[in-house]
């Protein structure tokens, strides 16, 4: 008997933003950014792992636009933004 056990995190919809459904570059950072980050400044190494179809948004989600920035320039830029508060 083999057993077949997948699991992920989250699973996003970005289909068409006209859907209820629909996970925004904003709802997707919000809900794994502040989790990495927290992470990160305890001390853990992280890393982010996207999966999907040759043409799925993989990378669009990770680096997004300058107008629409991905989970990784926002990552970065609470981390700055955290780390200067800590200097004053």
């Amino acid at each position: 008997q083999t057993l077949d056990s997948r699991s992920f995190d989250y699973a996003f919809d970005s289909q068409s933003p006209q859907n209820e459904t629909y996970a925004s570059q904003a709802v997707v950072y919000d809900t794994v950014g502040p989790g990495l980050l927290d992470s990160f400044r305890q001390g853990f190494h992280c890393s982010l792992f996207t999966y999907g179809q040759t043409g799925s948004g993989k990378t669009h989600t990770i680096t997004g636009t300058e107008s629409d920035p991905g989970i990784m320039p926002r990552l970065i830029a609470d981390l700055l933004k955290q780390l200067e508060e800590r200097k004053q």
